[in-house]
């Protein structure tokens, strides 16, 4: 499936795929940024005769090109999932956003409330930037370096625009239980140099939708792991959903990828789905 993004963001064409074929649809939005979508194939499993499952490559991600005007502002994420919505021809879109996906997926519910049917979060980044806290991320990289897990040049680039080998060597630092092995899909997600520095340069100001989400009033869920190096972002979530009774669930052995407790969450995330119809 190809959905060519509306004006004024254009000149990126997003790479999706859908699992099942219901009238409801869960659009997926995958963290990063500047990952793949390929290890949020494992909620294909959300797939049923109601719901059919979307996932994608964002822009300049996996095999969506880069925008030739380098726009990866939250505008532009927004205006991506707008022209996915009209493509899959629905009215509404159930969303799940995990980690920096979880932005994309609060800053559409935002700017288009009315064609959001649900909205779940999995240890995803808050509403506004100033909730931002990778403080415990940091003491965990320093540790794995001090102990000598992480080997000297391990975050060294040298100019490739691939940070996949570099996402793989720190995939400890996400977990709950660190010697969890990361899945095929995970090894498959590829990561993109340039769309993270792109997005990070494109939003230099941060971002702020408190004032927008007050009166979203659909069904809102928060997840996050109790190992989730970021998990006061999520915590953080909750108050400003002040339109919704916001189900708030911390999953136990479980750290910032639904991976690690993939049976739990993904059992809840379908409960939430047929509640919500």
């Amino acid at each position: 499936m190809i959905a060519p993004p509306r004006e004024p963001h254009a000149r990126c064409r997003l790479n999706a795929r859908s699992v099942g074929a219901g009238d409801d649809v869960l659009v997926v939005v995958n963290g990063g940024p500047g990952q793949s979508h390929d290890y949020c194939e494992s909620t294909d499993g959300l797939a049923t005769s109601e719901f059919q499952v979307v996932t994608y490559d964002q822009r300049g991600t996996g095999q969506t090109a880069h925008p030739a005007n380098g726009d990866y502002s939250m505008d532009a994420y927004v205006s991506d999932l707008e022209a996915l919505r009209k493509e899959l021809g629905v009215d509404q879109m159930h969303l799940l956003g995990h980690s920096f996906g979880g932005v994309f997926a609060i800053a559409y519910t935002a700017a288009h409330p009315d064609r959001v049917a649900s909205l779940q979060l999995y240890a995803s980044s808050s509403v506004t930037a100033w909730d931002l806290d990778s403080t415990e991320f940091e003491a965990r990289i320093a540790g794995f370096e001090d102990n000598g897990t992480f080997e000297e040049g391990y975050n060294e680039i040298d100019g490739s625009n691939d940070c996949a080998p570099y996402f793989q060597t720190i995939w400890p630092v996400y977990l709950y239980d660190t010697d969890f092995p990361m899945t095929p899909s995970l090894k498959a997600t590829t990561c993109d140099l340039e769309t993270f520095f792109g997005t990070s340069d494109s939003n230099m100001f941060g971002w702020d939708y408190t004032q927008e989400v007050r009166s979203f009033s659909a069904p809102t869920a928060v997840y996050y792991g109790e190992s989730d190096p970021f998990i006061s972002e999520s915590q953080a979530i909750p108050q400003y959903f002040t339109g919704t009774d916001v189900q708030e669930v911390e999953i136990p052995e479980c750290g910032h990828y639904w991976e690690e407790c993939a049976e739990d969450f993904l059992t809840r995330a379908a409960t939430f789905l047929v509640d919500a119809l």
